[in-house]
């Protein structure tokens, strides 16, 4: 079925079709998605491409009602056949579930914008374009005395939802990345740098990979210094890598019921009107920005999950139309994100959940953050992050792949990793400067994200880790 892949007609008569059979069998009320994506892979180690794979892949979800009892079935097959006996057997599994209280219908039909995420130069690159860069790369690599691993890869995504309240929408998407790791023959300097952009135009594999292997170089033999309290500077990708799993806590829900570690910014029915963070930190979503597009229209989905709602439920709010949002704003929150049944509850209008959230940035360049730092720590990358006190959002995790002591404006040697024991709710209180904006992909969420400083982040120990 991928020939279909960008027939929106197609697509469209596929949804529309399982909520028609759904209701034709017995169903009050059903709702459609259909997920479709073709992608290709080309991975790369010790100077040669070792994976070349390409991924098709079609999936049919359909959730129905029999009145208040519900039922989600999932297929990878779309024929004729196919999708009436899903919907039989999903409205025949509806009469036998108990009945669900917090059932609530599906959402009803709303103007979405029109937005174009979908590059065909992506669609149409080539395997043996990327094996070209590759080998380019990697021979770079080797001249230098460096091995490199990593990937390429594209993807086109489908997505097509229909219900039974009239919502029918269709939306294209692609995306395409490029990592790298590169390793000192030593074994003791690493480097490492990715980035997964819509447009290809914005994805420049050289550049990537230049910053890998100048990172590897410097980080070799490096010092042991005491664990303490510093002044960091994380990259983009450490800061998504620390701060993504803040996110999963501003659930409306959660807070409001007291079992997130932002409830205590929440008082009198409301969130605080006043600063909890730097007036550094602001984050929002916005539909205009053509390089990091946002899908308007989502699911009510919370960062709880289903937010103790039903996954028909969450299926039936698809189709809900994405807003410009602001969350956080100089520091001061402003909004929460409900799940469909949250939202209802307390009377709040539903509204699709972004699958882009931004940091708001500057011009400041990392070169530039580095040079206004009388001392300080240059931190590339994070992993392994774990949650060690969840009431307090405290976590920890390791550096990796380079991590600089800095002196008077600029990077004096590399240092050994440290593991750090630290909360994102302390470290956007602390936030001294943020910078460039780059596009990463962390921990389930696409984040628009800023080089940023903080003062007085706590490292607990060493690690001998490169």
């Amino acid at each position: 079925m991928m020939q279909h892949i960008l027939d929106r007609s197609w697509a469209e008569e596929k949804v529309t079709s399982a909520v028609k059979h759904a209701l034709a069998y017995g169903a009050d009320e059903a709702a459609a998605e259909l997920s479709l994506s073709s992608s290709s892979l080309s991975r790369f180690a010790a100077s040669r491409i070792i994976d070349n794979v390409q991924r098709n892949s079609i999936s049919l979800r359909l959730a129905v009602s029999v009145g208040k009892r519900e039922c989600l079935l999932q297929s990878d097959v779309t024929n004729g056949s196919s999708i009436e006996t899903l919907c039989r057997r999903c409205v025949e599994n509806a009469q036998m579930f108990d009945v669900n209280d917090e059932h609530l219908p599906p959402v009803t039909h709303n103007t979405v914008q029109s937005i174009n995420a979908f590059d065909p130069e992506v669609a149409d690159l080539d395997p043996r374009d990327k094996a070209h860069i590759i080998a380019d790369i990697t021979c770079n690599s080797s001249k230098q005395g460096m091995t490199a691993f990593g990937a390429f890869k594209d993807s086109v995504m489908v997505t097509a939802v229909a219900n039974s309240s009239g919502v029918l929408a269709y939306y294209p998407e692609t995306e395409v990345g490029f990592s790298l790791t590169a390793r000192t023959p030593d074994g003791t300097g690493s480097g490492r740098e990715e980035r997964a952009e819509t447009w290809l135009s914005a994805l420049d594999p050289y550049a990537i990979s230049n910053i890998a292997m100048d990172r590897a170089a410097k980080s070799k033999a490096p010092r042991e210094m005491p664990p303490g309290d510093y002044t960091v500077i994380l990259t983009p990708r450490a800061a998504a890598a620390y701060l993504a799993m803040m996110l999963w806590s501003m659930d409306a829900k959660m807070v409001e019921t007291g079992r997130s570690p932002f409830s205590r910014f929440w008082a009198n029915n409301q969130l605080i009107d006043s600063p909890v963070f730097s007036e550094n930190v602001t984050l929002y979503s916005d539909l205009s920005d053509t390089a990091i597009p946002v899908r308007p229209f989502g699911p009510a989905f919370s960062f709880e999950g289903s937010a103790g709602q039903s996954p028909v439920v969450t299926a039936f709010s698809m189709g809900l139309p994405v807003r410009d949002s602001v969350l956080i704003d100089k520091g001061v929150m402003r909004r929460l994100m409900n799940s469909y049944s949250w939202a209802i509850k307390k009377g709040i209008q539903p509204e699709g959940y972004p699958n882009v959230l931004k940091f708001a940035g500057t011009d400041m360049s990392l070169d530039e953050m580095v040079g206004s730092t009388d001392r300080g720590i240059l931190v590339t990358s994070l992993w392994y992050i774990r949650w060690v006190d969840p009431n307090d959002l405290l976590l920890t995790g390791l550096t990796r792949d380079g991590t600089f002591y800095i002196e008077n404006g600029k990077i004096q040697f590399p240092i050994k990793n440290f593991r750090f024991n630290e909360s994102p709710l302390v470290s956007l209180k602390n936030i001294e400067c943020i910078g460039q904006v780059e596009k990463i992909k962390q921990w389930g969420f696409t984040l628009a994200m800023p080089v940023m400083k903080c003062n007085n982040f706590t490292f607990s120990s060493i690690s001998d880790a490169i």
